[in-house]
């Protein structure tokens, strides 16, 4: 008689299947291996010289000037990823983030350097293992300084195990798969630009009061990039270098001017010659984008001439498929988006793809004069010849330009399933803002979550915790008192509780759209919209300028928000997102993934100045169930070493009795060594079944 698996005997038939599928599983998943190096080179992305950081890697042919992005990273989900990063930095530390990937009980990979890692020393070498959890398009870049401006970044991409599983494909079957990293380019270095915003001198420049009765100091913003990147490739006029400034007129009272310098090239002579336009390939019935948003500061506008683009992705979560002319991208988002490729008349054409800031999302005068730069590379069609298609119109000439204003166009980006978000335990209100100083020796401009102006750690939270054995997390953290505009100056933390769910209204009372990033998580997002600066915040009185200062927003503002104990239709989903100017952004996250999560505005000098906070998803004060670091962790910690060496057992942590390894081996996600020892005990099975079948 046969056995069937339900009558509880342990039959062949069901070994067999058991041993068939756990095989082709193991077969489908693989350890896929990256080297990467930094250091900083001459070079000329725009054609202008500078010193830039080259990403360079295994057989991967960087080019002179183009030393920049660097190599994508390609894997697919179920993979382990072991990236190994170079620093050959002579003299600066680095780390290396995965932006978009969750790094699932494995915080330790997320590369935060002073949260979840010491920085990797100059000349020193750390490679990053973890499982992948999440499909789509991603990208790296340091998260160290300013480090990624200067051009430390680089795609990745995450496929499904096979491609009848990639719900973009079946849909768009897609012969061309591309990626387009766009960035803002400066010709001085990314740290001098950083001191020149915050001060503490006023940059050099000062402007009257609204009453005109004294000199008062204002921080010089670099929102003017020199040029824009594509691929790490532009195109700076070098002829029109007259040692003028790129300015606008950010402020109305007095004279509100902040500007970047044109000067002549310190290094070499500027190349007179503009490189060829990168070409992009349509062929079959649609081409894939992946486009990237690497900016340190702007939103990008990109279009094709003459061509539809279909959103398809976001944040690598498909969505329903949108067609648009334009797509607006703001910093650190990523949108896959499809082109027809159904223009295959005779003779074959090249169009023009335009990439330009955007410049409806800037604040009031930025784009005063106007910014009229922008970036460009032919869309071709096979063979790739032919003369180029005129465009319909140029960057300058643009009827939609001005467009863009609309700052909630990503959250009509809907998930490909529609999804209802649950109710949450608990709602937490953030507020977003900038305070001024104008005392010698303070910094000009500093931003702030609800009053508090984030500093990192003094100590590495999880090389602290795990290595030194401190007590709490609160150790870690720094406090440098408070600055003269009332703001603390100090790491910001907040605890939350692994398994609630909670909802964030996120409050921007700026001037500022902000793009946001959290590290570890999607978000499901129910609402956003701009909110009325006359009425729904309360006034602080006025400002230099003498306008109205918004202070917090007014509770019947929040009361008018839908109620958090009740579900809501998910808008949208991600892990970077907008909140648009004097606006909001209400968003709800499972906790279900433990370590110290960043939260950020993911505008370099806003960061930098700040706007930051970390989300510690603990239980019971502690991260029980995270994995343990690998053996070359970058701990730098003597007194850890002293204590216990790295061949002894992690003991418990903060009031838990659990010793750190015993949950991640029920997770079984991240650690090498775990991974062996399953793999291992596996393999011993199968065979023992084997043994057994015949």
């Amino acid at each position: 008689m046969a056995c069937s698996c339900g009558t509880g005997c342990l039959c062949r038939c069901c070994m067999k299947c058991f041993l068939v599928v756990m095989v082709a599983a193991l077969a489908q998943c693989k350890t896929v291996t990256y080297n990467l190096s930094v250091d900083r080179v001459p070079a000329s992305p725009d054609r202008y010289p500078v010193i830039a950081i080259r990403v360079s890697g295994d057989n991967y042919d960087w080019e002179e000037d183009r030393p920049f992005p660097g190599p994508t990273i390609r894997a697919k989900l179920g993979d382990t990823l072991e990236v190994t990063l170079h620093n050959k930095f002579e003299t600066e530390t680095t780390s290396l983030h995965f932006h978009g990937l969750h790094m699932k009980n494995n915080p330790w990979m997320d590369g935060v350097a002073d949260v979840t890692q010491c920085p990797i020393a100059p000349m020193t070498t750390f490679t990053y293992t973890f499982n992948v959890t999440e499909t789509g398009t991603f990208w790296y870049h340091a998260h160290s300084g300013h480090q990624y401006s200067a051009g430390f970044l680089g795609a990745v991409v995450i496929d499904y195990p096979t491609p009848k599983e990639d719900p973009v494909r079946q849909q768009f079957p897609y012969t061309y798969d591309q990626t387009i990293i766009l960035q803002e380019w400066f010709h001085e270095d990314e740290n001098s630009l950083h001191y020149n915003y915050r001060g503490p001198y006023n940059a050099f420049s000062r402007r009257r009061n609204w009453q005109g009765s004294e000199n008062i100091f204002q921080p010089n913003y670099p929102w003017k990039a020199h040029s824009l990147l594509m691929n790490g490739r532009g195109d700076y006029n070098c002829a029109a270098i007259n040692e003028t400034k790129k300015c606008f007129n950010r402020n109305p009272c007095g004279s509100g001017e902040q500007c970047i310098r044109e000067r002549q090239p310190l290094l070499r002579d500027c190349r007179t010659e503009s490189y060829p336009l990168d070409e992009f390939k349509c062929g079959g019935k649609y081409a894939r984008f992946r486009l990237i948003n690497g900016a340190g500061n702007v939103p990008f506008k990109l279009w094709i001439d003459n061509h539809d683009l279909i959103i398809v992705a976001r944040d690598g979560i498909e969505t329903k498929p949108l067609t648009v002319q334009y797509i607006i991208i703001p910093v650190g988002q990523r949108i896959d988006f499809m082109v027809v490729c159904n223009k295959y008349q005779f003779p074959l054409k090249k169009y023009m793809i335009y990439a330009t800031i955007a410049v409806g999302y800037l604040p009031e005068g930025a784009d005063n004069p106007p910014i009229l730069d922008f970036v460009a590379a032919h869309l071709t069609y096979p063979p790739g010849v032919g003369e180029i298609h005129p465009p319909a119109f140029l960057p300058a000439e643009d009827p939609t330009r001005t467009e863009g204003s609309d700052e909630t166009f990503e959250y009509k980006l809907e998930p490909l399933v529609e999804t209802m978000s649950p109710p949450a335990d608990e709602r937490i209100i953030l507020l977003g803002g900038e305070v001024y100083s104008m005392l010698p020796g303070e910094p000009l401009e500093e931003w702030t979550i609800n009053g508090i102006t984030h500093t990192m750690p003094k100590f590495a939270i999880l090389p602290h915790l795990y290595l030194a054995h401190a007590s709490t997390i609160n150790e870690c953290l720094s406090n440098h008192g408070v600055g003269p505009m009332g703001n603390e100056r100090r790491t910001n933390i907040l605890h939350l509780e692994h398994g609630k769910t909670y909802e964030f209204i996120l409050l921007g009372v700026s001037g500022q759209q902000h793009p946001w990033h959290l590290h570890g998580y999607y978000m499901d997002f129910i609402a956003a919209g701009r909110l009325n600066r006359s009425t729904d915040f309360e006034s602080l009185g006025v400002d230099e300028c003498g306008f109205d200062r918004p202070g917090s927003v007014k509770q019947s503002v929040i009361d008018s928000f839908p109620d958090y104990k009740e579900p809501a239709k998910v808008l949208s989903r991600g892990d970077t997102f907008t909140v648009p100017r004097y606006g909001y952004s209400i968003f709800r996250v499972k906790m279900d993934n433990q370590g110290p999560w960043l939260f950020h505005c993911h505008v370099g000098w806003h960061l930098g100045m700040g706007m930051a906070m970390i989300f510690s998803v603990e239980k019971n004060g502690s991260y029980p169930g995270i994995v343990e670091p690998t053996v070359d962790f970058p701990a730098y910690m003597s007194m850890a070493l002293g204590r216990r060496g790295r061949d002894g057992p992690f003991p418990p942590i903060s009031g838990t009795s659990e010793p750190l390894g015993s949950a991640a081996i029920s997770s079984l996600r991240g650690s090498p060594i775990l991974s062996a020892f399953f793999i291992s005990s596996l393999v011993s099975i199968l065979f023992a079944v084997q043994q057994y079948m015949k």
